[in-house]
């Protein structure tokens, strides 16, 4: 149910500003009941269930009779399990954005992470999760990347996130995908990336081989396992 209320145009974010009282029936559906808890099993799978416990004792407890604001949460957590579970959550977030199996949804990822919405620094790595999504998702991730190539070499030349973003050719596995690479990049200078691009296609290269070697052998297997 909260799935496909959140498909919709219509959808809201978990947390919402409220004008009247007369809306808060509204705000509490679907969407902030069971999404909402599926945020709250991660967050509490990313702290750890006893800090996530002591931070949440601990918030309840100091705002017992009294109001209290989503920071506050964050605060309590925060002091419990000596992370930072705002900004901890909001990352974690936004690496599964695009791990989904449907492609208009990974394309909007993809010019999502690009936005002012999302940092500089966290656009490599919600591309990365786009990137995640299975052999579709790298095709995906990989034409976006050329197609945004002169910004991301004019943002992140001669950085660790340059590099990260490079990285996702490593994972291809075909002999096509390795000269549309070297080709690529041949015309496409790296300098700062150069170790990068050899270790990808070095990569591509041993998995091809490999799946020429075993491909067939591995496939008949998982056929007889029935998987």
């Amino acid at each position: 149910r909260a799935l496909q209320l959140d498909a919709l145009d219509s959808s809201h974010p978990i947390e919402v500003p409220v004008g009247h009282p007369n809306e808060i029936d509204e705000i509490f559906d679907a969407i902030s009941y069971e999404k909402g808890n599926s945020i709250i099993r991660m967050l509490q799978n990313w702290l750890g269930a006893e800090p996530f416990r002591k931070g949440l004792a601990l918030y309840l407890k100091k705002f017992q009779y009294s109001n209290a604001f989503t920071e506050d949460l964050w605060a309590a957590l925060e002091e419990s399990s000596g992370i930072n579970a705002e900004y901890g959550e909001r990352e974690r977030v936004q690496r599964i954005l695009g791990t989904g199996p449907n492609a208009a949804l990974r394309s909007e990822t993809l010019e999502f992470a690009m936005s002012e919405s999302v940092r500089s620094n966290d656009t490599p790595f919600v591309i990365h999760g786009v990137a995640n999504a299975g052999p579709e998702g790298r095709d995906q991730t990989w034409a976006f990347i050329k197609n945004k190539f002169p910004v991301f070499l004019e943002r992140y030349s001669g950085g660790f996130l340059f590099t990260r973003l490079v990285q996702v050719t490593s994972n291809f596995t075909t002999m096509d995908h390795y000269k549309d690479i070297e080709k690529f990049f041949a015309e496409n200078k790296a300098p700062s990336a150069e170790r990068a691009v050899k270790q990808s296609l070095e990569s591509i290269k041993l998995r091809a081989a490999w799946l020429e070697r075993d491909g067939e052998s591995v496939a008949q297997w998982f056929t007889e396992q029935g998987l």
